[in-house]
Parts: C-alpha cells; sequence; structure tokens
C-alpha cells in the first residue's frame, strides 16, 4: 500500500518499538506500530526531518516525535526561558525584587539583572529541571529496553 500512495517511512531513532504487551503467563509482546509516513517530495524538501520514539509513560504506546534536523550546540547556549516553576520556590521573588532593585528604574536593564540571577539560581540551588527530565528518561529508556 505504502509503494502503490508513493510513500516512504521516515524511519526513527531511539526505542526499537513503540507498542508493548503483557499476555497472560507472563509473556511480553513488543511491535513497532506507530510510524510517520511522507511522500517522495516532501522527503528532499526536508532531507534531516527523522522521528524518535520517546519512553513511554502512561500508555502502552510509546510517543513518537518528528524532528526537522539534528539538534546542534551552540556557543553560549540558548535563548532565556522563564520558567514558571521558579516561583515556586520561597527565595526566587525576594531574587526579583533584589534583580530590579539594582537597575535604577531602567526596565532593559532590570529584564537583564533578573535573567543573569534567574540562570544562576537555576544552576546552583532551583537544579536544572530538564537535566533532571534527561536523566529520568534515560533510566526509562534504560528500564524499558
Amino acid at each position: 500500500m505504502m509503494a502503490i500512495c508513493n510513500l516512504v517511512d521516515l524511519g526513527y531513532q531511539g526505542l526499537g518499538f513503540t507498542w508493548h504487551c503483557h499476555i497472560h503467563g507472563g509473556r511480553y509482546l513488543a511491535k513497532s506500530l506507530d510510524r510517520a509516513l511522507s511522500n517522495l517530495e516532501w522527503h528532499i524538501t526536508f532531507p534531516e526531518a527523522f522521528v524518535e520514539n520517546l519512553c513511554r509513560l502512561y500508555s502502552d504506546h510509546n510517543p513518537i516525535i518528528l524532528r526537522f534536523g539534528r539538534k546542534q550546540a551552540r556557543a553560549g547556549g540558548g535563548p532565556f526561558k522563564f520558567e514558571e516553576a521558579w516561583t515556586t520556590h520561597p527565595s526566587y521573588q525576594e531574587l526579583v525584587s533584589n534583580a530590579w532593585g539594582r537597575s535604577d528604574h531602567n526596565v532593559l536593564q532590570g529584564l537583564q539583572e533578573v535573567r543573569q540571577d534567574s540562570i544562576d539560581f537555576n544552576k546552583n540551588i532551583f537544579g536544572n529541571i530538564f537535566q533532571r527530565k534527561r536523566r529520568l528518561e534515560a533510566r526509562l529508556n534504560g528500564i524499558q529496553r
């Protein structure tokens, strides 16, 4: 059917199976059911696109994600992103107040102060939630292999 429709499977990276089932008697069944397909024109337009099989959390299916190219390391890191989770920490409000206090009523300087203090706060006090998430996903991937 794929050939009749001129579709190609984009392949995948990550875990080998996307569906898992425990069968009576202690048997375990795993299959690659979930896939991403494209026509040749789309594949030529996006040659670096690939599918990543992620670890499953709540379902018997692993989620899949379509990525448009490899992640490239950027010098100096990515753009600043405010994390709402920081506001749950008891000392974060004081951090923002102190940073704004150093700005001398200059909005741009105030934002830069909050940005830098937030980056330091995340690294030294709060902890990088993305790093923790990656570690937990790696552990889940190891368990699910």
